[in-house]
Parts: structure tokens; sequence; C-alpha cells
């Protein structure tokens, strides 16, 4: 009895007509070492699962991206630029006395030494905020970034930095 004669017939191909045709059908040739041919068709599906794994980590981190960018749209749909700059203000610079009343300028001012990726700003990570771009930079590298245009459009301009990647 040959190497293959010891499986089970259910357990091969139903439609194969001889051992070696449902040998052929998995990838395994019957000519070879069935030990080896089975390493490798594990190792194959090994690699094909960590590449599996990655991708499906990828995906969930677009989908959590495109979650917060909803959540930007919700949070700040229908405010002017102004008050989203003054709640900036009372959220990232709570020392400031009634952020209500400051200009634009001023909320600026007070905002142009704030480093916050805006993904952490809409899910009130404010603790996230740091005081140098090298910081906001490696923490943009962990979670990604926020659509540049799509800031512009909601009127999150003010929290735009330049990062040199």
């Amino acid at each position: 009895q040959s190497t293959w004669g010891r499986f089970n017939d259910s357990s091969m191909d139903p439609l194969a007509k001889t051992e070696s045709d449902a040998a052929c059908s998995v990838g395994l040739d019957p000519a070879a070492d069935p030990v080896r041919q089975l390493e490798r068709l594990v190792h194959e599906n090994e690699e094909k699962r960590a590449a599996l794994v990655v991708e499906g980590e990828r995906l969930q981190r677009q989908l959590s991206q495109e979650r917060d960018i909803e959540r930007v749209n919700n949070r700040f749909h229908g405010m002017d630029e102004m008050a989203i700059l003054r709640d900036m203000v009372r959220n990232l610079a709570p020392d400031i006395d009634h952020p209500e009343t400051l200009s634009k300028s001023a909320c600026k001012d007070h905002l142009k030494d704030v480093y916050i990726n805006i993904f952490d700003y809409v899910n009130e990570r404010y603790d996230q905020a740091f005081d140098s771009r090298s910081a906001l930079r490696r923490r943009c590298r962990e979670i990604g970034t926020f659509p540049r245009e799509r800031a512009k459009n909601e009127h999150l301009s003010g929290l735009l930095r330049k990062l040199f990647f």
C-alpha cells in the first residue's frame, strides 16, 4: 500500500479517479516525500495567513480612520470657523478664561504652539496634545493623519501643521 493509500478516501477529492489524482488536487506530488510536501504546504499557508493578518490590520486602521472622519463631520457640521477655533481653545488651552470672547487671531495665537492629531482631538483625547512637531509626527505615524483637504473643508485648518516625515 502506498503512502497515499493510508489516507481516508473521504478526505480526498471525490472527483479524483486515482490516489495520484487526489494528491495532485491538493498540490501534492505522489512521487515526492509526503512529509516535506506537507511541511511546504504548511509554510505556504503560514505565509498567506501572515499576509492576511497584515492586510486585515491595515483595513481595520482604515475603517477606524473613516469612522473618525465621520465623527468630525458629525461634531463640526454646521459650525463656523470661529466657533470651532473657540472650541479648540476651550479644550486645548483650559487656562484661558472666557475663550468665547476671543477673536479669530487670538484663538490662533493660543493654538500655534499646540500640536494634536485631529483624530485625537475629535475623540477627545486632549492628553495627546504635544508641544513639539516631532512628538506629533511620531503620533501621526502611529495612528495616521487626517486628510488635509477634508480638514480645510471642515474649518479645522487651525490644527493643520506641516510635518515632514
